[in-house]
């Protein structure tokens, strides 16, 4: 059995822009194509990004559209 879900990514960090966040709040690393995990660290809630810890008020703050890609094909 084989099951599949699509996300749509919007956002994406300026400093780290292989790590995407979807609609519904999930962040993914697209290099490695792996779901990472909102984590608590003290009473800090956040995320690990590139082997560092960074909270949700710092990464909101961080956070872009992901640019249209214009293809004339």
């Amino acid at each position: 059995m084989t099951i599949t879900v699509n996300y749509i990514a919007n956002y994406r960090l300026n400093f780290a822009t292989n790590y995407v966040f979807t609609k519904c709040g999930l962040c993914y690393n697209l290099q490695s194509g792996k779901l990472i995990k909102q984590i608590l660290k003290g009473s800090t809630i956040g995320y690990v990004i590139a082997s560092k810890f960074y909270s949700l008020t710092f990464l909101r703050s961080k956070l872009e559209f992901i640019p249209k890609n214009i293809c004339p094909f």
